[in-house]
């Protein structure tokens, strides 16, 4: 059986050693940008090539704090630069997956300084967790492609590049980096443009948040009557809310009108809520993929591959916050279309969950 082409995916790398170590386990078109992304016209040359790419900038990094050890893995939130920050909302999908291969993860914001930050003594940076030369730069380079950021430690402040110890913790990067193809190829495959299915009502005010659509910068999009909406900033986002659940059969009926209509759903809640439980069991037996989510790493990128039309639903107890993070780490895989569902199918009477309380 001849094997199922790669999805499409740029990654961008400083130095040749990393390229190699990547290329172990992951077929995937390397650009080699350069120590502090000198040839970053190679990668808008790549772009035009393979406009429908998503980009991840993948290689070794300094780390900002003692905590973090050789060999560890940070995934970017956000990229901070001179320049500004740029957030990558998918970093918890991809951590997760990276976790999977039995790596040590940490999500946090990575910092694009300068060489001498590299070789003088370095401390944390608001909460920043390591350091490199070029991600801010590259990333800049991407408006509208789904984007992450993946450092492996080589170094960190009490080890430094000058230090003789960095040559055998620089070989134990390299081995770690060359364990990063599999999961950015997961995450390559759940990248793409989307339809979001919200259930309404659901169990708390939902506020949308900021979300890039592509060739489009800061906005955000919002929930409208089954049509999507695209606002203009975060403000005018936080005015539109979603009122709060009416019912526990009305949450029920929407859920289940989800399922009739995604390719999978996700419903967010806790493991001990009963009536969450008896949710994702009737939703399931309309024969769609359903998954309880309780934090929004709980997400397997394999759950999105091909799967186009998501819906997302709450339970009960569902923190207030969690179906927001949803939706945003969505949002960091392309372009999303928000719908909220307010018509369940006529037939739902069939599905009762009966004499259970939302605990």
């Amino acid at each position: 059986m001849p094997s199922s082409p790669e999805p499409p995916l740029l990654i961008a790398v400083a130095l040749s050693i990393e390229s190699c170590a990547i290329a172990r386990t992951l077929r995937a078109r390397l650009v080699h940008v350069g120590m502090r992304a000198r040839h970053a016209d190679r990668l808008d040359a790549a772009l035009l090539a393979e406009p429908d790419s998503a980009v991840a900038v993948a290689g070794v990094a300094g780390a900002l704090s003692d905590r973090l050890r050789p060999g560890q893995v940070v995934v970017a939130d956000e990229v901070r630069s001179t320049e500004g920050v740029r957030r990558c909302p998918s970093a918890p999908l991809l951590a997760s997956a990276l976790r999977d291969t039995g790596l040590t993860v940490h999500v946090g914001p990575v910092l694009e300084a300068s060489r001498a930050m590299l070789t003088s003594r370095r401390t944390a940076v608001d909460g920043a967790l390591a350091v490199d030369l070029e991600s801010a730069t590259l990333l800049a380079r991407t408006e509208g492609h789904p984007t992450a950021v993946v450092r492996v430690i080589s170094d960190t402040p009490r080890h430094q590049l000058v230090h003789p110890g960095t040559l055998a913790t620089g070989f134990t990067a390299l081995r770690t980096l060359s364990r990063v193809g599999d999961p950015l190829r997961r995450w390559a495959a759940a990248t793409g443009d989307r339809t979001l299915l919200l259930a309404s009502p659901r169990s708390r005010r939902t506020k949308a948040r900021p979300c890039t659509r592509r060739g489009k910068r800061g906005g955000a999009l919002a929930h409208g009557q089954d049509r999507p909406v695209l606002v203009s900033s975060a403000e005018e986002a936080a005015r539109l809310v979603v009122p709060k659940a009416s019912g526990i059969s009305a949450r029920t009926q929407m859920t289940l009108a989800l399922a009739q209509r995604a390719d999978v759903v996700l419903v967010a809640g806790t493991a001990d809520s009963t009536y969450t439980r008896c949710l994702v069991e009737l939703a399931r037996r309309t024969g769609t993929p359903v998954h309880l989510v309780t934090e929004v790493s709980d997400i397997d990128l394999d759950w999105l591959t091909g799967a186009w039309t998501v819906g997302v639903s709450a339970g009960a107890a569902a923190r207030a916050e969690l179906v927001v993070e949803i939706v945003d780490a969505l949002c960091g895989l392309g372009p999303v279309a928000v719908r909220e569902i307010t018509t369940a199918p006529a037939d739902d009477h069939r599905f009762v969950c009966e004499e259970v309380n939302p605990t």
